[in-house]
């Protein structure tokens, strides 16, 4: 972003603010979809009550959701979707979520170690496929929630658990990468 943009930017911010104060203007809270004037909850989209909510939440950030999604699969970055709608209170959203990781289970016990095997590929493409589509599903909406909650002053959750998890069930998968790629270099 280049200085022009970034005056340009603190100059609308600037005017939005003292209109805020004046109370010319009103915005919908893009959590419970009431209008307000509140000039403090400009900057982040939320009225007076959702604001001192939302930043009481602990919620996971993006990027954290798919790094664990690329490397580990849907499980545990769908688990943090799942946790963070239902911590900003969108229980339905959190229950689907749970249903579509619960598909992605059975599925991957109908086909097993098919999607794991080195010599075939289609498996993995099938399987980074499904993983896009879970998490694009389970992260599609939480972004602007997301910078409202950071606007808010809330706090990023506990982020330590989720990749020791991760870690865990990625060894298993790591293991056998590592006796297929030693049995084909030592021929036994």
């Amino acid at each position: 972003m280049g200085f022009l943009s970034q005056a340009i930017e603190q100059q609308a911010e600037a005017a939005l603010v003292s209109a805020a104060r004046s109370g010319e203007v009103s915005f919908l809270c893009i959590r419970c979809d009431r209008v307000s004037t509140d000039p403090e909850g400009v900057k982040a989209s939320l009225c007076g009550t959702c604001r001192k909510w939302i930043a009481a939440v602990r919620l996971y950030p993006l990027p954290l959701i798919w790094v664990l999604a690329v490397f580990n699969g849907p499980f545990v970055a769908g688990t943090l979707a799942a946790l963070s709608w239902k911590r900003i209170g969108d229980i339905r959203k959190a229950q689907i979520v749970v249903v579509q990781l619960v598909a992605c289970l059975a599925g991957l016990l109908f086909y097993g170690p098919f999607a794991f095997l080195p010599p075939v590929t289609l498996g993995g493409l099938l399987w980074l496929f499904v993983t896009a589509a879970v998490i694009g599903y389970a992260t599609a909406g939480l972004g602007p929630l997301l910078t409202a909650h950071r606007s808010a002053g809330g706090r990023q959750g506990n982020f330590i658990m989720p990749v020791l998890v991760a870690l865990a069930l990625a060894a298993p998968g790591l293991w056998i990468w590592y006796s297929a790629i030693t049995a084909i270099i030592w021929g036994g």
